[in-house]
């Protein structure tokens, strides 16, 4: 099975015989609340309940100097994004999937609890809005490259029916870095037909 997301085309392979197909319900491009890391965002701004005073909202991707993002922000060691989704079928969910492409480093969270996380700090600990990633990384699609791909077996525990959020920390490994991206999206397998 194939999904075409904003003209790049990523495969995913169905390892689970009862998907009947697969919908992005979060793409790259987008609407997010974010926040630029210039200090820490509030306390609980991973949870559903979060109220998003003074965020600024823009396109996904976002960063500066990769030529792949729609909203750029000054050069920072950290953004902060939020985006709402609706699940209205639990039961017909099977799988769900997270894609990133990033540089350098991030922690991704639904509704409050981290489900993916690369090149940064140590899982369970939300690194500050200062914290640097622990090394390089180039982002994967600006170079034909697929992004990375996280398989989130327990999303049983995460998902509940009506509005949910997605939260991602994008961090650089540097303040004088050239670049800072962050293209995500979140894909769900499902029992039925569209």
């Amino acid at each position: 099975i194939s999904l075409i997301i904003s003209s790049f085309l990523i495969l995913i392979l169905s390892y689970t015989q009862t998907v009947n197909h697969w919908e992005s319900i979060v793409k790259a491009n987008d609407t997010w609340s974010y926040f630029v890391g210039t200090s820490q965002p509030e306390a609980g701004w991973t949870a559903l309940n979060y109220a998003e005073n003074n965020w600024k909202t823009g396109i996904g991707g976002f960063g500066y100097g990769d030529n792949d993002d729609s909203t750029v922000v000054s050069s920072t060691i950290s953004i902060y994004l939020r985006k709402s989704f609706n699940i209205t079928d639990l039961a017909n969910i099977t799988d769900l999937i997270f894609h990133v492409d990033f540089d350098d480093a991030f922690v991704a969270y639904i509704n409050g609890i981290e489900i993916a996380r690369e090149n940064i700090g140590i899982i369970g600990i939300p690194p500050a809005f200062n914290e640097t990633a622990d090394s390089y990384t180039e982002p994967q699609i600006a170079y034909g490259n697929p992004p990375f791909k996280y398989i989130i077996s327990n999303w049983q525990s995460l998902l509940i029916t009506g509005e949910n959020v997605l939260a991602i920390q994008v961090h650089n490994h540097s303040i004088s870095s050239s670049d800072l991206s962050l293209i995500p999206f979140l894909t769900i397998g499902m029992n039925l037909p569209p």
